[in-house]
Protein backbone atom coordinates (compact mmCIF):
# COMPACT_ATOMS: atom_id res chain seq x y z
CA UNK A 1 0.00 0.00 0.00
CA UNK A 2 1.28 3.76 -0.74
CA UNK A 3 2.15 5.78 1.43
CA UNK A 4 -0.52 9.02 0.77
CA UNK A 5 0.57 12.12 1.03
CA UNK A 6 -2.07 15.39 1.96
CA UNK A 7 -2.65 17.68 -0.27
CA UNK A 8 -4.85 20.78 0.46
CA UNK A 9 -5.07 22.83 -2.68
CA UNK A 10 -6.72 26.23 -3.66
CA UNK A 11 -7.12 27.00 -7.21
CA UNK A 12 -7.55 31.00 -8.11
CA UNK A 13 -8.25 32.96 -11.27
CA UNK A 14 -10.51 32.97 -14.12
CA UNK A 15 -10.46 29.64 -15.54
CA UNK A 16 -11.85 28.55 -12.13
CA UNK A 17 -15.00 28.41 -13.72
CA UNK A 18 -14.18 26.41 -16.36
CA UNK A 19 -12.46 23.61 -14.11
CA UNK A 20 -15.62 23.74 -11.74
CA UNK A 21 -17.97 23.59 -15.00
CA UNK A 22 -15.88 20.18 -15.98
CA UNK A 23 -15.91 18.81 -12.43
CA UNK A 24 -19.50 19.15 -12.22
CA UNK A 25 -20.05 17.10 -15.39
CA UNK A 26 -18.22 14.51 -13.90
CA UNK A 27 -19.02 14.44 -10.15
CA UNK A 28 -17.78 10.89 -10.40
CA UNK A 29 -14.86 8.85 -11.71
CA UNK A 30 -11.17 10.30 -12.21
CA UNK A 31 -10.00 14.09 -11.11
CA UNK A 32 -6.79 13.96 -13.94
CA UNK A 33 -8.49 12.32 -16.86
CA UNK A 34 -11.56 14.96 -16.52
CA UNK A 35 -9.17 17.81 -15.98
CA UNK A 36 -5.79 17.03 -18.17
CA UNK A 37 -7.06 17.63 -21.73
CA UNK A 38 -3.39 15.50 -23.06
CA UNK A 39 -4.60 12.99 -20.48
CA UNK A 40 -2.62 9.34 -20.78
CA UNK A 41 -3.27 7.58 -17.71
CA UNK A 42 -2.14 3.88 -16.98
CA UNK A 43 1.44 4.42 -17.07
CA UNK A 44 3.26 4.61 -13.65
CA UNK A 45 6.39 6.06 -14.94
CA UNK A 46 4.43 8.57 -17.24
CA UNK A 47 2.23 9.44 -14.78
CA UNK A 48 4.65 10.49 -12.18
CA UNK A 49 6.55 12.84 -14.82
CA UNK A 50 3.30 14.68 -15.98
CA UNK A 51 1.45 14.48 -11.94
CA UNK A 52 4.43 14.26 -9.55
CA UNK A 53 2.28 10.94 -8.55
CA UNK A 54 1.97 7.56 -9.46
CA UNK A 55 -2.09 7.83 -10.18
CA UNK A 56 -5.48 9.35 -10.61
CA UNK A 57 -7.25 10.51 -7.66
CA UNK A 58 -11.36 10.12 -7.34
CA UNK A 59 -13.49 13.15 -8.20
CA UNK A 60 -15.22 13.90 -4.52
CA UNK A 61 -17.26 17.83 -5.30
CA UNK A 62 -18.70 16.73 -1.47
CA UNK A 63 -14.68 17.55 -0.66
CA UNK A 64 -14.19 20.19 -2.38
CA UNK A 65 -15.40 23.87 -1.61
CA UNK A 66 -16.33 25.08 -5.70
CA UNK A 67 -17.21 28.93 -6.50
CA UNK A 68 -16.98 30.84 -9.67
CA UNK A 69 -13.98 32.27 -9.35
CA UNK A 70 -12.20 29.74 -6.58
CA UNK A 71 -11.81 26.01 -5.45
CA UNK A 72 -10.14 24.52 -2.69
CA UNK A 73 -10.06 20.61 -2.07
CA UNK A 74 -8.19 18.05 0.14
CA UNK A 75 -6.75 14.96 -1.91
CA UNK A 76 -4.21 12.43 -1.36
CA UNK A 77 -2.13 11.35 -3.92
CA UNK A 78 0.00 8.36 -3.75
CA UNK A 79 3.91 8.95 -2.45
CA UNK A 80 4.08 12.73 -3.86
CA UNK A 81 2.31 15.86 -4.07
CA UNK A 82 0.38 16.06 -7.13
CA UNK A 83 2.27 19.15 -8.50
CA UNK A 84 3.27 18.46 -12.04
CA UNK A 85 -0.75 18.33 -12.16
CA UNK A 86 -1.14 21.75 -10.91
CA UNK A 87 1.27 22.93 -13.61
CA UNK A 88 -0.75 20.66 -15.92
CA UNK A 89 -3.54 22.95 -14.72
CA UNK A 90 -2.08 26.37 -14.84
CA UNK A 91 -1.29 25.92 -17.96
CA UNK A 92 -4.46 24.36 -19.71
CA UNK A 93 -6.42 26.85 -17.73
CA UNK A 94 -4.87 29.69 -16.38
CA UNK A 95 -5.23 29.75 -13.02
CA UNK A 96 -3.00 29.92 -9.93
CA UNK A 97 -2.38 27.03 -7.62
CA UNK A 98 -1.42 26.45 -4.10
CA UNK A 99 -1.00 23.17 -3.10
CA UNK A 100 0.40 22.62 1.05
CA UNK A 101 1.50 19.01 1.48
CA UNK A 102 2.70 16.96 3.76
CA UNK A 103 3.56 12.97 3.95
CA UNK A 104 4.50 12.09 7.47
CA UNK A 105 5.90 8.64 6.08
CA UNK A 106 8.38 9.91 4.06
CA UNK A 107 9.28 12.66 6.77
CA UNK A 108 8.63 15.94 4.40
CA UNK A 109 5.58 19.00 4.09
CA UNK A 110 6.05 21.64 2.07
CA UNK A 111 4.19 24.19 -0.17
CA UNK A 112 4.25 24.60 -4.35
CA UNK A 113 2.73 27.59 -6.13
CA UNK A 114 1.66 28.51 -9.13
CA UNK A 115 1.02 31.52 -11.57
CA UNK A 116 2.08 34.13 -13.20
CA UNK A 117 5.39 35.14 -11.77
CA UNK A 118 6.24 31.75 -11.93
CA UNK A 119 6.49 28.58 -9.20
CA UNK A 120 7.39 28.04 -6.36
CA UNK A 121 8.24 24.51 -4.43
CA UNK A 122 9.79 25.05 -0.48
CA UNK A 123 9.79 21.45 0.83
CA UNK A 124 11.43 20.78 4.93
CA UNK A 125 11.72 17.67 6.88
CA UNK A 126 8.10 17.28 8.25
CA UNK A 127 8.88 18.40 11.45
CA UNK A 128 10.83 21.67 10.47
CA UNK A 129 7.45 22.06 8.14
CA UNK A 130 5.29 21.76 10.95
CA UNK A 131 7.12 24.19 12.46
CA UNK A 132 7.22 27.30 9.92
CA UNK A 133 3.36 26.06 8.69
CA UNK A 134 1.90 24.80 11.82
CA UNK A 135 3.09 25.94 14.87
CA UNK A 136 0.69 23.83 17.59
CA UNK A 137 0.90 20.51 15.19
CA UNK A 138 4.79 21.16 15.83
CA UNK A 139 4.09 21.15 19.68
CA UNK A 140 2.12 18.78 19.47
CA UNK A 141 3.91 16.00 17.47
CA UNK A 142 7.47 17.20 19.63
CA UNK A 143 5.63 16.42 22.71
CA UNK A 144 4.60 13.24 21.35
CA UNK A 145 8.31 11.71 20.92
CA UNK A 146 9.50 13.43 23.98
CA UNK A 147 9.35 10.75 26.75
CA UNK A 148 11.78 8.19 24.57
CA UNK A 149 13.86 10.91 24.10
CA UNK A 150 14.08 12.23 27.39
CA UNK A 151 15.44 8.91 28.26
CA UNK A 152 17.93 8.92 25.89
CA UNK A 153 18.96 12.51 24.88
CA UNK A 154 20.65 14.84 27.27
CA UNK A 155 18.27 18.58 27.01
CA UNK A 156 21.49 19.95 24.74
CA UNK A 157 21.55 16.95 22.92
CA UNK A 158 17.67 17.30 22.06
CA UNK A 159 17.73 20.69 21.24
CA UNK A 160 20.56 20.51 19.01
CA UNK A 161 17.68 18.50 16.55
CA UNK A 162 15.51 21.59 16.56
CA UNK A 163 18.51 24.40 14.79
CA UNK A 164 15.66 25.95 12.39
CA UNK A 165 13.98 27.18 15.52
CA UNK A 166 13.63 30.67 17.28
CA UNK A 167 15.74 31.46 20.42
CA UNK A 168 12.25 32.72 21.76
CA UNK A 169 11.11 29.17 20.63
CA UNK A 170 14.13 26.93 21.53
CA UNK A 171 13.19 28.72 25.32
CA UNK A 172 9.83 27.24 25.02
CA UNK A 173 11.03 23.85 24.09
CA UNK A 174 12.82 23.72 26.80
CA UNK A 175 10.23 24.52 29.22
CA UNK A 176 8.63 21.54 27.37
CA UNK A 177 11.53 19.23 27.65
CA UNK A 178 12.01 20.69 31.80
CA UNK A 179 7.70 19.93 32.36
CA UNK A 180 8.06 16.15 31.22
Amino acid sequence: MANLCNNFIQISGEGVSKIKEVLEANPSGRMFRALDKDYQGGDVVANVKRWGCKWDVLIDLDGMFLEEDYISMNIQTPWEPCNGFLRVLHEQYGVNVDNKYSESGNDYMGIFSIDSKGEKDVRYPFLEGLYHFDYESFLFEVEKGLDYAEEVLTLDEWLSQFTYVTADDLDELKELYESI
